[in-house]
């Protein structure tokens, strides 16, 4: 069980336009005792994350309505949610390469997809500490 140091379970929102990707990382995470804040659109995700102050963030990389990495550099920036880590996620293998030391700078990493279970569940224990 990954829990807070309340007892309750650690927090984490992901933001994917897919609905079938936001199913498949809440079972996997949900099985890994963690509970999971579902987004599927990018403007409501930076205020769900200001409001659920969660452990960790996973977003995808190319949402409707954002250029490139413009939800994640409004994540990364904005003084509320910019203290929260955020995976990256994306197909997009080149970008994330590119942009992999910088998302690690700040904390965070990169998820190509598709991801296989048990690298996405260490990533996410690495930056939870829940390994």
């Amino acid at each position: 069980m990954s829990a807070s140091a309340a007892g309750a379970p650690l927090k984490i929102v992901v933001v994917d336009d897919t609905a079938e990707i936001l199913e498949l990382i809440d079972a996997i995470l949900v099985d890994e005792g963690f509970a999971v804040v579902s987004c599927q659109n990018g403007d409501v995700a930076v205020e769900t994350v200001a409001q659920e102050q969660p452990a960790l963030v996973i977003a995808d990389l190319r949402m409707p309505g954002y250029e490139s990495w413009e939800l994640v550099d409004l994540l990364l920036t904005d003084p509320r949610t910019r203290n929260t880590p955020v995976i990256v996620c994306s197909g997009a293998v080149s970008e994330l390469q590119a942009e992999r030391s910088r998302m690690q700078a700040r904390g965070g990493d990169v998820l190509v997809k598709p991801f296989d279970i048990f690298t996405l569940v260490t990533k996410v224990r690495e930056m939870t500490g829940t390994m």
